[in-house]
Parts: structure tokens; sequence; C-alpha cells
């Protein structure tokens, strides 16, 4: 029975013959080392063995809890990656030569225990594919179907468990202080750590409840819990999520948008802006989750300040010198990153406007991969709300499509997010509601209006509908009805930037657009 990481250390070098396996094995057998577990490599197949140590957080000192914690392990990604999660398989023999064994029930005294799993490219992590230029917009949407499909599947918390509340949220981002106010000495560093403090008590004490409802409504669920690139592969030409938490039920039964929001920061640390916010409003318009998104910032900030406490406390056990440098290096680099959070932004709201079959979606989407920029489209929510055999083009779900519109569009603009909103807005009253809700909160505005001529309309909801390919479910008909009841721009109250979709458009003369509109800061 291993009882020490000594005895790890010797099995591990056991475990490197060919004679442990009872199928072929790639010559030299690869080991990666992680700081909870050893992984081999043997070409097709890899195990994963867990180390004798007890963090406090995590408990893997006697067999029985590794044998636990390795169908556990099993479980919780069988959900998303059952393609490479197998089984748990057993160790028996002399330390120094052990075999791999199944497990049958009456297999007698094991040495350890380890997860079998099936081998894959370690070039196929999308953190190694982010850094190569080689994760594509596809597998990004991939990505956030993936997660939305997790935590879709994934089990609630009920009243009985402790999971969510807000004393739990808050308790582990307070934790994160204390050990970076000790490494942080200098006092300019400790003056932003005070802010980063006090930023996070002001925000806990505003969305305390939001927390707490949310948590009634059964958005704490057992998420992944460590979602991040190096913990994502492409795999038989999807993105699959591995490498769930398994040791730990609070660092795992989450808020979704915790989750999500560990993601999100991993993807700004890579300043992979573009992917950021692509992944971002798939998810959202996947799940429709826009009321957790107002906690993304504080999730974001705490995500962030976690790596760094991280880097402080191993810092803190190195002797001075390049790797200690190194872990300084990074948990400022962390600190930056969760400032960035804090800071207030000044919010816009645009308005897409045409017929369609126009490109204005396509126009849409393209502008929601821009920092700060959250998409809602009337296609995807009108479905969200209709109920079952309800005609989705009538007057009566035309009011509601855009109160469900204006509903969200308020809450994320005060929530310090531009906001675009793609809808066909041919009736002046209904764009005059949106550009009060703009004006009342100081907020820049601009409706984007995207045209094109009628028979390249036509022709473009003839192909869509043959094949299907869009949420919208906009046809020839819709289009006429449309073109009867449309009301032309005038006097609106916002600017109006003309967008051809038969030439190029340019995003950047879209978005200066949008920031010209208006004279004077601060949408509350």
């Amino acid at each position: 029975m291993i009882k020490t990481l000594e005895d790890h250390r010797a099995l591990i070098r056991g475990l490197c013959h060919p004679s442990a396996y009872s199928h072929a094995i790639q010559q030299p057998v690869l080991v990666i080392e992680t700081h909870i577990s050893t992984v081999i490599l043997t070409g097709n197949i890899a195990y994963k063995i867990k180390k004798p140590v007890n963090f406090g957080f995590l408990d893997f000192s006697t067999l029985e809890r590794r044998r636990y914690f390795c169908h556990e392990e099993i479980r919780l990604n069988r959900r998303q990656a059952p393609e490479i999660y197998d089984t748990v398989v057993g160790l028996q023999g002399p330390i120094d030569a052990p075999q791999v064994v199944s497990l049958s029930g009456d297999e007698g005294l094991m040495l350890e225990y380890a997860v079998k799993m099936r081998q894959f490219e370690q070039q196929a992590r999308l953190d190694n594919l982010l850094e190569q230029g080689d994760l594509t917009q596809t597998m990004c949407d991939q990505m956030a179907r993936s997660v939305a499909r997790l935590h879709a599947m994934a089990d609630r918390s009920d009243a009985q468990q402790v999971f969510g509340t807000a004393e739990e949220v808050i308790t582990p981002m307070r934790d994160n202080f204390a050990p970076l106010e000790s490494i942080l000495t200098d006092p300019t560093q400790g003056e932003r750590l005070e802010a980063l403090k006090n930023w996070t008590e002001s925000s806990f004490h505003k969305f305390g409840p939001l927390i707490e409802q949310r948590r009634a409504l059964g958005f704490v669920r057992e998420c992944h819990g460590d979602l991040h690139l190096a913990n994502m592969v492409y795999f038989s030409d999807h993105v699959v999520l591995f490498d769930a938490i398994e040791f730990n039920n609070q660092f795992r039964w989450i808020d979704v948008m915790s989750d999500v929001a560990f993601l999100v920061m991993d993807l700004d640390l890579h300043d992979a802006t573009q992917m950021r916010w692509r992944f971002l409003n798939q998810y959202l318009g996947i799940t429709g989750d826009y009321d957790g998104i107002v906690l993304l910032n504080l999730y974001t900030t705490y995500r962030a300040l976690v790596r760094a406490k991280i880097h402080a406390l191993t810092a803190a056990q190195l002797e001075q010198g390049e790797e200690c440098s190194q872990h300084h290096s990074s948990l400022r680099h962390y600190i930056q990153l969760a400032e960035r959070y804090t800071q207030p932004v000044h919010p816009g709201l645009i308005l897409m406007h045409g017929f369609s079959g126009s490109g204005k979606t396509t126009l849409a989407r393209l502008l929601s991969e821009n920092p700060g920029m959250v998409l809602i489209r009337s296609d995807v929510e009108r479905k969200r709300i209709a109920m079952h055999g309800e005609d989705l083009y009538s007057e009566a779900m035309n009011r509601r499509t855009y109160d469900r519109l204006y509903t969200l569009a308020e809450s994320l603009l005060k929530s310090g997010f531009d906001v675009i909103v793609d809808a066909v807005f041919l009736k002046a009253q209904q764009r005059a509601h949106f550009t009060a809700l703009a004006h009342h909160g100081n907020c820049d505005g601009l409706i984007v209006h995207v045209d094109a001529p009628i028979d390249v309309l036509r022709a473009r909801l003839d192909q869509r509908t043959s094949e299907n390919s869009d949420a919208s479910d906009a046809d020839r008909q819709v289009l006429e009805l449309q073109l009867a009841q449309a009301e032309p721009l005038a006097d609106e109250g916002f600017a109006v930037y003309q967008a051809d979709s038969t030439r190029p458009w340019s995003i950047p003369d879209i978005i200066a657009a949008l920031r010209a509109a208006s004279p004077e800061p601060g949408c509350a």
C-alpha cells in the first residue's frame, strides 16, 4: 500500500516498465507531474495516479480516499468526456514491479488505484492551440456549447446544501487578501490591494441578494470548477472538457456564472479578446442567463485574485531567485487583471435596424466580438419565451419579445456592458422606447441601419429557409409583412449609421460612431 510520496515515486518508477501493462506501450513511457497527481502516458492509454497528500482543501492521504476520488473523477468527467474517461483500475504487486489490473470486486489487496483514460495529443489542448494560432472560431463556438451543455445537465443544489449561499461565496473572496498582503509589502501595492478589497466588499453588498436569489432558482450546480483552456481539448473533431474538480465539493458546487468567469478570465489572461466575447455571447445566447452576467466582474475578479494568491503562496516557499521572481511577476499580472474588472465603464446601446435577410445579424455578431459588447437577439429570445404552438410573429408575441429585449438591455446597461439589440425595429415606437432608455441612463446610442436590395433580401431568405441555418424563421411571407408595415427612420434621437450589406463593413467605424454619439459619460 502506498503511504508516502517516496512510495509514490517508487511506484511511478515501476510503472515506467512495459511489464506493468497487459497492452503494448510507447517507449519511452512519458510522465507528467502535478502537485496532486502523476499521469503516465503509454501511447494510446494514460493512467492518472493521485499522490498521498493532504493540503487541507484536498485530502488524498489514505488509499481509501484515493480510490473514492478516482471513482468521483470518472463520474464527473464522463458527463462531458466519456470518450476519454474509461474506468478505475488497480495496481498490485511489489512497488518496484507493479501490475495494472481490472477491478472485479474480489481482487484482493491493492497497492494503489488509478484513473484509466484514453490518451490525447497535448498539442490539442485549447491553450496550446491558442498559443499556436490554431484555435478557430468554430472551436470557440463548440466551447460555448460544451460549457452550456454541462451546466444544463449538472445536478442542482437543494435547500439542504450550504453551497452557493452568499456567505459561502464571499468567504473565499475575503480569504484571497491575507496571503497577498503578507507578500506585497510595497505601500503602493498595499493601496491597490485595499482598493480591490473595498471593491469586493461593496460589490458583494450590492449583489448579495442576487446571489441568494440565483441559488434559490437553481443556478448553483455541480459544475466543472476548474474551467480553463488547459482543461479543454480538441478531440475527435469537437471540444471536450476534462479534469473537473473531484476533490472538493465547495470548489465544484458553484453558480454557473462563476464557472464561466474562470474561462473568461483565462481568455483575458491570454489576450484572446475576440474569443472571449465570442464565447460569452454564444454561451448567453444558448442559456439565456443574462441575469447571471451581472455577477461576471465580481467572479472574474475573484478568479484572478485566486491565481494571484497561488503565486504568492508559492513564492513565499522559495528562496530569492529567478523562479521566485517569476511567481512575483505572475501575481502582479493577475492583480492588474483583477483591477481591470473593477474599473467603471461608460456603456452604449446599439439598435440593429433592417429587414429580415439584410445581414444585420451577421453584422451584430461581428460587433459582439468587440470588448464589452453583449448581443441579445429577438429571434432567439422570441423562441425562448414563446408558449407551445404560439404564432411567433403575432402582434402579441412581438410586444412580449420587445418587452423582454428592453428588460435585458436595461439590466445589462446598468451593469456596465455595451448592448447590441438585434431586431428589425421597424416601428418608430419600438425604437423610441429603447432610445429613451439610453437617454435616461446617459448612455451612448446608435442605430445601425443595414440595407440590401429587395431581390437580395428575398434570395437570402429563400436560401436560409432551405438550409434551416439560423434561429430566425422569417421567410418571404414575413418579409412582405415587414415591407408593408415598416415606418422609416426619421428623427430618432440616436445617430444613424448606414451599413450597406452588399459592401464590406468597417467595424471600427461603427464603434467610433457609437462612442461619438453621446457627449456625456455616466450611465447609472
